[in-house]
């Protein structure tokens, strides 16, 4: 079976202080901080700023009091640094020029300044002595690789809070090429008066310790782009956290769990979801959740001995999965739509036709959205879906795109059907057209009334690259308007249904996973699970009622507590 697509997209050892907040503001006078992003737009891979603009904007999106402006580095005016309580500047371009007017108001400005990335050069080697004297550190040279093949080194290790975060590295032994982004810039400390360290970075091969994150006065220096090669024990966590610092917003260090049973759709086996059902109840009832795809298509009998096969959850053969689906709702689990029929027409998308083998939203073969792809396509498949948990009276609190994948314009519109959302998610910059006018995508990041009618929205993309992210904590809006609950961990995935060596994920994976995002105070456990898993008990550390009890008793003794997510 095709499974889990999901899971795709100088020598000083300092110590680490404790992080200077920004404070509370409120220039708008109505409760909210204002917040702008700075990002480069400049070279052959200009769409990158504004990527990782987005990527800020959807963290930012966890704090429900921020207001937030994005502008380009080209389009900078005097004055803008000081037209916004908080500014990042996110050097996404190596040396593209910065206006005179940025560098000018550099020195004017006494609002918190964070820079990330490149060409804090431009503004330190200026004003050499001023800049030594007034920040306590300079820029000195950027640190790439070292070494070759699978012997290269870099500054991979962040250290956070007393835990070490990985930036990623992958070797292909048959291509010999190194995948990672080994790029941070290396500081030289003042000794008479440094800066605050509040996280360290170490390489790979020697050892050697360098600052990652400093601050002093309103400047706030973070050593590389955080939102490269993201995975979910990267130093983006360490950024994710150390947010609340920058912004001056914090919030108490809760420690949620969310379980989700994946891809349950009618041919499920019922004594699959009985014993996951057993096992979230083991101990004393947790809450969880189970994404339901209320109908099974196998249009081409890959599984049925070529002959077509099809029912819904009202049909004969979903009777006993009935009855496990109200058992399990009667022991904590609450639903989330994950589809209609999760898969696509009759035909191979991409590979056999099959509910939760193939995509429904997204045309693989020819990675774009499929032919009939419109707001009048995605609610029909909506409206059928709802139609059918109808008949059972059954309700879902949220939304789910299967495989993870579709559309900008689905993204886009899918707050006219649900406020919540619970999948990854590919961001695109776009713009979008209604009958309100036209919106580039960060009004509708940050005004709920920025589309008062979805059904009339088009939407262009003008490039083709895009950002992966996950979340470790509640998303209240993101860059496509969504609500969106973290998922965190990943799933199980045996070297048996893996998609390729890389993907293979075991209990102790996914702990890791969740121990890594402890470094965020009020980070999220999120994980997912297939209730196939349950018939492959002799598969170590993935399959079988042991697996997914370790995993559940694993991450509550990391300190986690199980809650509905409907309650977040």
């Amino acid at each position: 079976m095709i499974r889990s697509l999901a899971a795709l997209l100088f020598v000083l050892t300092p110590a680490v202080a404790s992080a200077q907040t920004a404070g509370t503001y409120d220039t708008n006078g109505d409760g909210t901080l204002s917040v702008q992003i700075i990002h480069d737009d400049d070279g052959p891979f200009s769409e990158l700023g504004s990527i990782y603009a987005m990527m800020l904007t959807n963290l930012l999106g966890h704090f429900e009091e921020v207001s937030t402006s994005v502008i380009a580095t080209s389009d900078y005016a005097a004055g803008d640094l000081m037209a916004a309580e908080v500014t990042f500047y996110l050097g996404a371009t190596y040396d593209q020029p910065l206006p005179d007017a940025f560098l000018a108001d550099f020195w004017i400005t006494d609002k918190p300044l964070i820079w990330m990335g490149y060409n804090l050069w431009q503004v330190s080697w200026k004003d050499w002595n001023d800049f030594w004297f007034e920040f306590g550190f300079q820029h000195l040279e950027i640190a790439g690789n070292t070494g070759e093949g699978v012997d290269t080194g870099f500054y991979r290790y962040v250290q956070y809070n007393g835990t070490e975060l990985t930036k990623f590295a992958s070797y292909d032994d048959t291509t010999g090429v190194y995948l990672n982004d080994p790029f941070v810039n290396i500081l030289g400390l003042n000794e008479a008066d440094p800066p605050n360290i509040l996280s360290t970075i170490v390489h790979s091969t020697t050892g050697v310790e360098e600052p990652y994150i400093v601050q002093k006065g309103n400047l706030t220096a973070i050593g590389d782009m955080p939102f490269t090669y993201v995975h979910e024990q990267d130093r983006y966590l360490a950024f994710a956290d150390v947010l609340h610092d920058l912004i001056g917003i914090d919030h108490a260090p809760d420690k949620n769990a969310l379980f989700r049973l994946e891809d349950t759709h009618p041919a499920v086996a019922y004594t699959d979801i009985r014993l996951v059902t057993n096992e979230l109840k083991r101990g004393g009832q947790r809450p969880w959740s189970i994404a339901i795809v209320p109908a099974y298509r196998d249009p081409l009998g890959y599984y049925n001995g070529g002959i077509p096969e099809s029912f819904d959850l009202n049909d004969r053969p979903a009777r006993r999965w009935r009855s496990q689906m109200r058992r399990a709702q009667r022991n904590g689990a609450e639903l989330i739509l994950h589809g209609y029929t999760h898969q696509y027409g009759e035909v191979p998308n991409p590979y056999n036709g099959v509910t939760a083998d193939d995509f429904e939203f997204w045309w693989v073969p020819g990675d774009e959205p499929v032919a009939e792809d419109s707001y009048d396509w995605y609610a029909g498949r909506i409206a059928a879906a709802e139609a059918l948990l109808a008949t059972q009276n059954w309700d879902v609190f949220g939304w789910e795109i299967p495989h993870y994948r579709a559309s900008v314009l689905d993204y886009v519109i899918t707050p006219d059907f649900y406020d919540t959302t619970w999948h990854r998610v590919v961001y695109y910059p776009y713009s979008a057209e209604s009958t309100g006018g036209s919106h580039d995508w960060i009004d509708v990041a940050t005004d709920p009334g920025t589309i008062t009618d979805y059904s009339s929205v088009s939407v262009t993309v003008p490039g083709d690259r895009w950002g992966g992210q996950f979340f470790p904590y509640v998303i209240h809006r993101d860059a496509y308007g969504n609500k969106v609950l973290p998922e965190t961990m990943g799933n199980l995935e045996p070297a048996e249904f893996a998609l390729g060596p890389q993907y293979v994920r075991l209990v102790d994976d996914l702990l890791a996973n969740a121990e890594a995002n402890l470094a965020v105070r009020d980070g999220t456990a999120g994980f997912f699970y297939h209730p196939y898993l349950m018939q492959f008990p002799d598969m170590d550390g993935a399959g079988g009622p042991l697996a997914l009890r370790e995993l559940i008793e694993g991450v509550e003794a990391l300190g986690y507590t199980f809650v509905a997510p409907s309650s977040l």
